[in-house]
């Protein structure tokens, strides 16, 4: 009898329970808005817990794609092209929240304009010519003045 009850007590204190204080939740606004195509997600942390995150093009969440199901709180999301993404995501081992999403986090990708992006190479591009040429004038003015000592 002793132990049955020392495995009981063993049970009932070694399997986390989710409670209403640690409802999962995504940190920062609920609104992310991206020019790179990429972003981090991150939610509460809780330990020995499983999680999915899915990703949805709808805020109804018609057309779903789990992109991750795993033990981290943090997952980097990337390779997205513009539009609007909507993310959830759950506990998996916990049977109480089994089916108990989070709030919804939107993230809005409108990628640079390909007229930016090329401003923004031909100014690097110059940039890099500058330096090679004050580095090769330099180099030869050295050398022109070891030749003359």
């Amino acid at each position: 009898m002793k132990l049955f009850s020392v495995a009981i007590f063993a049970l009932l204190f070694s399997v986390p329970v989710c409670t209403e204080a640690q409802a999962l939740a995504f940190q920062g606004n609920p609104l992310v808005e991206s020019n790179t195509g990429y972003t981090r997600l991150s939610w509460g942390r809780l330990e020995n817990m499983e999680f999915e995150l899915q990703q949805s093009s709808s805020r109804s969440f018609n057309d779903v794609l789990s992109i991750y199901k795993g033990r981290d709180n943090t997952v980097f999301v990337s390779g997205l092209n513009n539009g609007r993404y909507f993310y959830r995501v759950r506990l998996l081992n916990d049977k109480l929240s089994q089916n108990s999403w989070s709030e919804i986090k939107e993230l809005k990708v409108a990628h640079h304009s390909i007229k930016t992006a090329l401003f923004l190479f031909l100014l690097g591009f110059t940039a890099f010519t500058f330096i090679i040429f004050v580095i090769s004038k330099g180099h030869f003015q050295g050398q022109k003045r070891v030749s003359q000592s």
